[in-house]
């Protein structure tokens, strides 16, 4: 399944070579970005798109798969740190605030859309 959702062969496979890989960089000096991380699984037979790379890290967090895994400029790593986990968190509510204002301004488009006379939905 590819509709923003990891598929059981990724879960099987991807992910497990992912999360050995994470486990291990502790640390920012650790750190390791996308990239990389993406051309040692294309090393292990694994074909990942960026886009689903990020799938695969979102599933990994939300499941506790890597505890305390953040990225920033440097890459991928896992800390202990407090403080850097806030900034960490800090940083994601800033994303996740940057895309609420085009959904509230797409719905209110939508909704003008189905009240709109002579509208044919396709």
């Amino acid at each position: 399944m590819k509709d923003g959702m990891i598929d059981e062969m990724e879960k099987a496979l991807v992910v497990p070579s992912i999360v050995s890989l994470l486990e291990m960089r502790v640390g920012e000096e650790c750190a390791i970005k996308s990239q990389q991380v993406i051309d040692y699984l294309l090393g292990c037979g694994h074909k990942v798109e960026p886009g689903r790379f990020r799938l695969m890290i979102n599933y990994i967090r939300s499941n506790d798969l890597v505890i305390g895994l953040v990225a920033d400029s440097r890459g991928y790593y896992r800390t202990t740190d407090p403080k850097v986990i806030e900034k960490w968190i800090e940083k994601e509510k800033g994303i996740i605030r940057q895309k609420t204002g085009p959904l509230k301004r797409m719905r209110i488009y939508l909704k003008e859309l189905y009240n709109k006379p002579g509208l044919q939905i396709k």
